[in-house]
């Protein structure tokens, strides 16, 4: 998938009569590192322009970061100065400011509200809000500046780590060989543990059986006690086969045969990847008061299921066939 709408055309046009220098505000969240490292990716490759990613002390992000040798290695090919860190960031812009005069600054937020000082600096500074991580969820936010949106015709940017300039970065030789289980957070009050050891037990009674190798990936915010409640379960149903995999997710999918996973943006890589793909999930009252569409992830192209019985229907057919349903 490519850039989408007008956003894109108008803004790359404007920046290439000035020199710029984009300094971008990593996210909270893991997932955010696939939108402005593939929307930074894109723009160098149609305007020189130098590129600095800050991280805060504490980022919580940072540590998972640094667990993915792969996504790491891609990203700090892109910034300039490699990974840089941040106590407060409106003095990094100040920095920034002081150093280049004449350079015409881009901060890239994660979905942040502004405010006085950002008002103050808005004639030498564009300021820009990109989504804290992937979704196709239809976000209202009120905003003074420009915020990129991954659905809907104002400021659309369509889907960043589809972009071919990033995934050109991920592709790797495919083994189609592995039952790949992604892994949900744990969210009391909305999939709390109980959800998640039924959702676990009943997905290896159904695929008990099977002789593939079985690679489970672990959500960026799952605890250590979840997977240890994982590996007992394994145990409990004779899972011999299983491997907890850290390793990035593309290259997961380009080595699955088949993936099981809950509400999660990683739907999207495995249909885009072509990889035949089962939502499997029970919708609870709990989880509904939260997301009252059920899932937005829902109607993309992957077989649901919403019990162990349909579930074990589909993981038995002869073929199962998926195609990503996406709306440009």
């Amino acid at each position: 998938m490519k850039m989408t709408g007008n956003f894109w055309n108008s803004t790359t046009k404007n920046m290439q009569k000035s020199e710029y220098i984009m300094i971008c505000k990593a996210p909270q969240r893991y997932g955010g590192l696939e939108v402005i490292a593939p929307i930074v990716s894109e723009i160098k490759k149609l305007i020189e322009v130098k590129a600095y990613l800050y991280f805060h002390k504490n980022s919580k992000c940072f540590v998972q970061f640094k667990k993915d040798k792969y996504l790491k290695r891609i990203v700090e090919k892109i910034f300039a100065k490699n990974i840089n860190f941040f106590l407060f960031f409106k003095f990094t812009i100040i920095k920034h400011l002081l150093l280049n005069p004449k350079k015409k600054l881009i901060v890239f937020l994660p979905y942040e509200k502004t405010g006085t000082f950002e008002k103050l600096l808005s004639k030498k500074i564009d300021f820009i809000n990109y989504p804290k991580t992937t979704s196709l969820k239809n976000l209202s936010i009120k905003s003074k500046i420009t915020c990129l949106k991954m659905v809907g015709e104002k400021n659309n940017i369509g889907i960043p780590k589809f972009y071919a300039s990033w995934m050109d970065n991920l592709k790797t030789k495919r083994r189609k060989k592995n039952l790949l289980i992604i892994l949900p957070s744990v969210v009391e009050n909305i999939f709390n543990q109980k959800d998640f050891e039924n959702w676990l037990e009943d997905i290896f009674i159904v695929i008990k059986n099977s002789k593939s190798p079985v690679i489970v990936k672990p959500h960026p915010m799952q605890k250590k006690k979840e997977i240890l409640i994982l590996k007992k379960k394994a145990l409990e149903f004779k899972i011999s086969n299983m491997i907890v995999s850290y390793n990035h997710s593309s290259i997961l999918f380009q080595n699955a045969k088949l993936v099981i996973s809950l509400h999660s943006s990683l739907l999207l890589d495995s249909l885009y990847f072509k990889v035949p793909t089962i939502f499997f999930q029970s919708f609870t009252p709990l989880w509904l008061k939260v997301h009252k569409d059920k899932s937005c992830y829902l109607n993309l192209g992957a077989k649901y299921a919403k019990n162990r019985s349909e579930l074990k229907k589909i993981f038995l057919s002869k073929e199962i066939k998926c195609k990503l349903k996406l709306k440009n």
